[in-house]
């Protein structure tokens, strides 16, 4: 967490010693210094899509080593942010937005016009009028492509430089001879100052120093970005010296930019990194070196051959190639692009563990017990274009006998609005079915989060809703019958690319739901039951619902004790700890310790989880993280679940494994939670235990947790093979969301 940030935070000297807080939150004067420097950063990092301020700061002091770029840059930044601000638009930071656009044009500008020998006031007027219109061309091409698979990129900027290089032809070989010679690559230091020249000229300047210092904004934004970079830098050197081996003539160096950043966006920006997207930067740099062969060849002479078009068009043709799909060929689309790309997919991956691929989520639509007598797949009619399919029939329990599921109220899983519907076919005698009518009765629904709902086999006459009624999950629509192809009674549920009957289904999940039927059942979050499995819908209990959804904001003072010989990690942390708990503005619980490290916790709608977790946290936040990722609000003595974490880094070695981790085949580690305990004699209070046993042996192999209404956790205990760890909440002041 920045300064700012935990200025903003409101966590006030009452709590933490003035001494603890950081300079900035002293001084209304330095957080206004931190917010212009943000405001920077972000511009400048938009050049590159960095979403680091810092990282862009960087990025902007590599335009100092040549004083005309810092001062085009500087005012087309100014300019364009005047335009937008003027026509009232919103930026599209870190997608090479508007002020990216008008900083690039201004840098153009004055990289053309200052060489000629210009007057100021010549050049001036020049950056002023280039980054203004690229400005204006960029807010109209995100406004005509906002629902393009595509965003416009920095095409504003390539449209304006054009005009200006038409127009000043003249000024073009003063320009470019400005920029001294740049010799051919000879051994490996030959090889390295071509790559940071490279990189420089994404600010127009071809200079190894330039190039440093863009390279150390991108690893201090992503080294993962500059991985797949590199691998588009290196797949366009080879195939342009293949190119060069068959005669063709041009300026391959000068355009191997072009590669790096094709590479880049489309390897580990726009999708998330991994080893189909260390492909697809090879595929991407390959593609903007013929790409950037063309444009000198066939376009020679003209304003457009040494565009930054080859990465523009190797960028928009891939993603217009995979437009439509979340998931293709091992590609998993970034929606978190303002994030460094390690981030982004480690809370991908986060999400893919605990609630599955990014498809539709159910509930149980049926009360009690029930057991899935046909799932995907299935033999007997869940092939093919339909194998996306779930057959619920009655449960041999001894409250439920099979086969009274007949007439059982149907439960709508999904909220949306129906749009087909039949109600007036006959059901079937046991044993016979009806072929000619193979859904029998049936509903469907154009479901909210996307996708149609088919709910089959129904009763005659039972739906009790009409076409183009808004359903909302849990009302009841219907009951259980026997119509169509049924020789018994069941509902048959399923989702499908479109409204008609007999359109071909999609994959799907439950969730929140239970395995089992008696009391020592398993608690899932979402998943997909096979054939034969009993389950029921998690209903939340009340003492569980009261003790982990009423967590108030305040101060906790903790003690801890310890017992026996401990490993490195844990063995010298303080005996008292202070935890600040606020709420964000979506209302999230943030756990702060004194540090500043951050525990993240939201209440989802079916469980409270940790979502984020900080490097370099305290050892009370880290054991928190470890023995309660995840309480159901069903939990309930003997309920087991389970869940997988990926911890923060907190060493080199560490760092080195969390980075490459997209690349890996483990991930994360499980964890098995036993509910032990409720009570509400005075008070809600419970006990959970969590089974370490799998972690490496520098870690806790069990943790017992006690939590309390209101408080929330109020002891661990935390148990290694050597020794224990004993820390207990001691006192708490309630306070405001905000901290104060």
């Amino acid at each position: 967490m920045n300064t700012l940030g935990l200025q903003k935070a409101g966590i006030r000297s009452r709590w933490y010693p003035a001494g603890d807080q950081q300079a900035a939150t002293r001084s209304e004067g330095a957080g206004y210094l931190l917010e212009g420097l943000n405001f920077l950063g972000e511009a400048y990092g938009g050049v590159l899509m960095i979403g680091s301020p810092w990282a862009g700061l960087i990025l902007m002091g590599s335009l100092a080593i040549e004083p005309q770029h810092l001062f085009g840059a500087m005012i087309g930044l100014l300019t364009g942010e005047g335009c937008r601000k003027l026509i009232g638009t919103e930026d599209l930071a870190p997608i090479a937005n508007i002020r990216a656009n008008a900083i690039l044009s201004g840098i153009a500008a004055s990289w053309l016009a200052a060489p000629a020998a210009q007057p100021l006031y010549v050049v001036f007027l020049l950056v002023f009028f280039s980054s203004g219109a690229a400005a204006l061309v960029s807010a109209a091409l995100s406004r005509a492509m906002v629902l393009s698979p595509a965003p416009p990129l920095i095409a504003a900027f390539a449209i304006v430089f054009s005009i200006l290089l038409t127009l000043f032809p003249q000024w073009t070989l003063p320009a470019v001879a400005s920029e001294g010679l740049w010799p051919y690559p000879v051994g490996f230091a030959g090889w390295l100052d071509s790559a940071l020249r490279s990189l420089g000229m994404v600010v127009f300047s071809p200079r190894p120093e330039t190039g440093a210092l863009v390279l150390l904004a991108l690893l201090l934004w992503s080294r993962l970005a500059f991985l797949h970079g590199a691998v588009g830098w290196v797949a366009g050197i080879f195939q342009s010296k293949l190119l060069a081996g068959l005669g063709f003539k041009w300026l391959w160096l000068v355009s191997a930019h072009n590669s790096f950043v094709a590479g880049m966006l489309l390897g580990a920006v726009f999708y998330l990194p991994g080893r189909a997207g260390l492909v697809a930067s090879a595929m991407a740099g390959a593609s903007a070196s013929i790409l950037a062969l063309f444009m000198q060849t066939g376009l020679s002479g003209s304003a457009w051959a040494f565009q930054p078009l080859p990465a523009l068009a190797t960028v928009w043709i891939g993603l217009f190639a995979l437009a439509g799909r979340h998931v293709q060929h091992g590609l998993v689309a970034n929606f978190r692009r303002e994030i460094p790309p390690e981030q982004a997919w480690r809370l991908w991956h986060l999400g893919l563990t605990r609630f599955g691929a990014p498809q539709a989520l159910l509930t149980i639509p049926l009360a009690g017990a029930v057991t899935i007598s046909q799932g995907f797949d299935g033999s007997l009619s869940h092939r093919g274009l339909w194998r996306h399919g779930l057959d619920f029939v009655g449960a041999t329990t001894p409250e439920v006998a099979v086969g009274t599921i007949f007439g059982a109220p149907v439960y709508c899983p999904a909220a949306g609005v129906v749009e087909q519907l039949c109600d007036d076919i006959g059901d079937n005698p046991i044993g016979i079915s009806n072929y000619s009518q193979n859904w029998g009765n049936h509903l469907v629904l154009r479901m909210d989060q996307g996708g149609w709902l088919m709910l089959a086999h129904l009763a005659r006459g039972s739906i009790s809703v009409t076409v183009g009624q808004r359903v909302v999950i849990g009302q009841i629509v219907a009951s259980v019958g026997n119509s169509g192809r049924s020789p018994l009674p069941h509902l048959h549920m399923h989702v499908q690319h479109g409204p008609l009957p007999g359109t071909p289904t999609l994959a799907f999940r439950l969730a929140n739901y239970l395995l089992g039927a008696g009391n020592a059942s398993t608690w899932i979050g979402s998943g997909v039951p096979n054939a034969g499995t009993v389950l029921r819908a998690a209903l939340p209990i009340a003492t569980t619902l009261q003790t982990a959804s009423s967590l108030a904001p305040g101060l906790g003072h903790w003690h801890l004790r310890t017992e026996g010989t401990l490993p490195a990690r844990y063995a010298h942390a303080p005996q008292s700890m202070k935890l600040v708990t606020t709420l964000d503005p979506d209302g999230n619980h943030r756990i702060s310790d004194a540090s500043g490290g951050r525990l993240l916790l939201r209440a989802d709608p079916d469980a409270l989880r940790v979502h984020a977790l900080d490097s370099g946290v305290s050892l009370l936040l880290r054991i928190w993280a470890l023995g309660l990722p995840v309480l159901p609000y069903c939990a309930a003595p003997g309920l087991t679940w389970r869940d997988e974490i990926e911890m923060p880094a907190d060493s080199w070695k560490e760092s080195v494994l969390a980075t490459l981790a997209p690349y890996a085949d483990k991930h994360s580690t499980v964890i098995h939670m036993t509910c032990r305990k409720i009570s509400d004699d005075n008070g809600a209070e419970m006990v959970v235990e969590a089974d370490l046993a799998n972690l490496p042996k520098n870690e806790p192999i069990q943790i017992l947790c006690r939590i309390a209404a209101l408080k929330g956790p109020v002891a661990f205990e935390a148990k290694f093979k050597t020794g224990s760890i004993v820390i207990e909440l001691i006192a708490f002041e309630p306070g405001l969301p905000d901290g104060t």
